[in-house]
């Protein structure tokens, strides 16, 4: 059975699907590939989304899709706007750290995110546990506990000058601690 590209309606069969997918597939993937940014793994994670969600469909559907070409290449946009949204999500968690407030302060909208959030707090403290002593202690209060500077001050007897330098040095290696593992991950095929 021939699978058209235009917008005529067709009924397909799995053969005629994998006909299509065939066909399609070099194109989506030079699509995925620039809009995750020209990233190989994000693309070929979108791709990878793309055709694990094209099966499933196909299989609750009757079998109808008026334009697969075009079904094709919107399961892979939001596949590719997925990976990008989860980016970002990484990418403020992180830069959280180089703002005033806690690890626990950030409003989460999504389940995904919160979970996502929960993993990131798990990483953090695991950082900063591997800090030196004198900075780990500093930042535990700071970040975790959300203490004024102050206070930390009076606690560690540092002046409060010492306690925000400390602090300044901690978010720069847990910044580049994390990012580290967001890349391992990646390289991995952990990220989702």
């Amino acid at each position: 059975m021939e699978v058209a590209h235009g917008g005529e309606n067709q009924s397909f069969t799995r053969a005629a699907f994998q006909e299509a997918w065939s066909q399609s597939e070099p194109q989506l993937r030079k699509l995925c590939f620039r809009w995750t940014g020209r990233d190989p793994e994000a693309a070929r994670d979108a791709l990878g989304t793309v055709a694990v969600l094209a099966m499933e469909e196909l299989a609750r559907s009757s079998g109808e899709i008026s334009n697969v070409r075009a079904w094709l290449t919107r399961l892979a946009r939001n596949a590719c706007v997925d990976i990008h949204r989860e980016r970002a999500i990484k990418r403020r968690a992180i830069e959280r750290l180089t703002v005033e407030g806690g690890l626990e302060s950030a409003h989460v909208e999504s389940p995904e995110a919160e979970q996502m959030r929960r993993e990131l707090d798990v990483l953090v403290r695991r950082a900063i546990d591997g800090l030196p002593p004198a900075l780990a202690e500093t930042a535990k209060l700071r970040l975790v506990e959300e203490e004024p500077y102050e206070d930390i001050a009076g606690e560690l007897s540092l002046s409060p000058e010492t306690v925000r330098k400390r602090i300044q040095d901690a978010r720069t290696r847990l910044r580049n601690e994390l990012l580290t593992h967001v890349d391992e991950a990646r390289i991995c095929g952990i990220t989702r």
